[in-house]
């Protein structure tokens, strides 16, 4: 029913704003759907941000476009997120999940479980996945170190949650148009400035829209928000702990370009502007 639900208030907006009769528009690659694609499985709900991250299904884009950037931006979110789990758990001592590492001792490596219980770090060397010669080889080492003698040790832990940085920005930005397409409607989608960074986003490899992420600093709330920044004339997307910043649709990128040349962090006294909050699902309150 979500979906339908979703699809009908698309529908309704695709004729209105971009002349399209019956059928919804999938925001990133724009093209038409019918119901019986809905029917079909040909869209799918997309979860801004991203569902692993505890963000709501909002707005429909193809199965297409949602794989594939699925694929690549929420994969590598997801790894990176796994990769600070394991950090906290290794040096916050934070009882967790268990987590793979590989151990590295005096130059004989092994996939262990890393796991904290009560501040207590437990390491279990995996059998099913390790030469019995080298868990054998690190066993005669934990020996050697038991009685004291630690000459010439080194010991490591690696992890094999490896990501792509970029990836992790344009989930980012992903994120923030979407949901400014469920906020604001068809026509943030239409324009020149923005069909820029529609174009990164289904084309990652390619390098059209910079700039855009910043780190927000630790005195803002927080929850998701839109924000239209009146001084600068361009949206700031709150989505966790970041702010993506967005250009205004129908407009050059000049007051985008002069916000990202200007600004170097953003705080309360930048966030000064009209709150649209998050969309909770496809409201399209400007078309």
């Amino acid at each position: 029913m979500e979906n339908l639900s979703i699809f009908n208030t698309g529908v309704r907006l695709a004729e209105k704003v971009l002349g399209r009769i019956g059928v919804y528009v999938c925001p990133l690659c724009l093209k038409s759907f019918d119901a019986n694609d809905l029917s079909e499985g040909l869209l799918s709900l997309e979860h801004v941000p991203p569902k692993s991250t505890g963000g709501k299904g909002i707005i429909l884009t193809c199965k297409k476009c949602n794989n594939s950037s699925g694929y690549l931006f929420e994969g590598d979110f997801k790894k990176k997120n796994k990769l600070i789990s394991a950090i906290e758990a290794v040096f916050q001592l934070s009882n967790d999940s268990p987590h793979r590492f590989k151990m590295n001792l005096s130059g004989i490596e092994t996939d262990v479980k890393l796991q904290v219980d009560d501040g207590r770090v437990n390491i279990e060397v995996l059998r099913n996945t390790n030469d019995p010669k080298q868990i054998s080889q690190q066993l005669s080492q934990l020996k050697i170190m038991s009685d004291g003698d630690f000459r010439g040790l080194s010991f490591n832990l690696t992890t094999s949650q490896r990501f792509k940085e970029r990836n992790i920005e344009l989930s980012f930005l992903k994120s923030a148009f979407l949901a400014c397409v469920a906020k604001f409607g068809y026509s943030f989608c239409k324009s020149n400035s923005t069909d820029e960074v529609r174009k990164q986003i289904i084309y990652p490899e390619k390098d059209y829209f910079e700039g855009f992420l910043f780190r927000k600093t630790s005195e803002i709330d927080g929850e998701n928000k839109i924000i239209y920044f009146q001084k600068r004339n361009v949206l700031l997307c709150i989505i966790d702990n970041y702010v993506v910043v967005l250009p205004i649709p129908d407009e050059t990128l000049d007051d985008y370009n002069a916000f990202v040349e200007e600004y170097r962090e953003i705080n309360n006294a930048t966030l000064n502007g009209i709150d649209h909050g998050w969309p909770s699902s496809f409201e399209g309150i400007y078309d």
